[in-house]
């Protein structure tokens, strides 16, 4: 047994060997620095999406700060074992990736235009995109924690907005202790046919639709979300 236990950990470690730490700052002149300490950050979220990132490796937005105008695009995926993980750090507010977003595709987090698995994202502020803030397809093992997550900019005008995430297919989302509030047209979340997936310790607040909403992941077929768990979250004072 103990021989098992040595080998399990050693796994473990040889999955996270290659992993490294990242670093997003406004204060630094461009996005041409390795990234890989405060000194080298790179300035925007653009510095973000045109790295290629390992799983286990860490990418960190300073807090107090606001990343305006660019959508997050996680170029690669995690695994199983070493989830890619954008977070914060520094000391302050959380810092927000502001899209201010003036049409369709104008996400804080894109994860519909090429498809991710294993991300993790930790700590952040997501606000302004257009009818979504975090948009998912065919995403598996994806996970936002202790993240705030509202004001949407499309105002309704008879065909809604999907809300704070929208996650469509895929598996195993988890969303815990976030903050999804001030929908201006649209859901809490909405999930869509996305299994396995839990919710749990958040606000749903102040959002146009409700603050979460079911439905079929592919109309044509059908697909139910099924083994979903939603506990211990305030929903309240939403609109439909």
């Amino acid at each position: 047994m103990k021989n098992l236990v040595l080998l399990i950990l050693l796994f473990l470690f040889m999955g996270n060997l290659n992993a490294a730490n990242y670093y997003v700052d406004t204060s630094k002149a461009n996005d041409n620095g390795l990234g890989t300490d405060t000194s080298t950050a790179w300035k925007t979220v653009d510095g973000v999406n045109k790295h290629n990132f390992a799983p286990g490796d860490i990418i960190s937005f300073k807090c107090g700060q606001r990343f305006i105008g660019i959508t997050l695009r996680p170029p690669n995926s995690g695994s199983s074992i070493a989830p890619i993980i954008f977070n914060s750090y520094g000391t302050g507010a959380k810092p927000i990736i502001d899209r201010q977003g003036t049409s369709e595709s104008d996400y804080c987090v894109d994860l519909i235009t090429i498809s991710r698995n294993n991300i993790t994202f930790y700590n952040l502020h997501l606000k302004g995109g257009y009818k979504s803030n975090a948009t998912l397809w065919a995403c598996n093992y994806i996970t936002f924690e202790n993240c705030d997550i509202d004001s949407t900019i499309f105002v309704y005008t008879g065909t809604a907005g999907k809300g704070m995430i929208y996650s469509g297919m895929g598996s195993h989302l988890t969303i815990r202790n976030c903050n999804l509030t001030h929908s201006v047209s649209g859901h809490g979340i909405y999930v869509d046919g996305t299994d396995h997936s839990l919710i749990e310790y958040c606000n749903f607040t102040y959002n146009y639709q409700e603050g979460i909403n079911l439905a079929f992941g592919d109309s044509a077929a059908q697909n139910w979300t099924n083994d979903l768990i939603v506990r211990y979250n305030y929903i309240g004072k939403n609109g439909l």
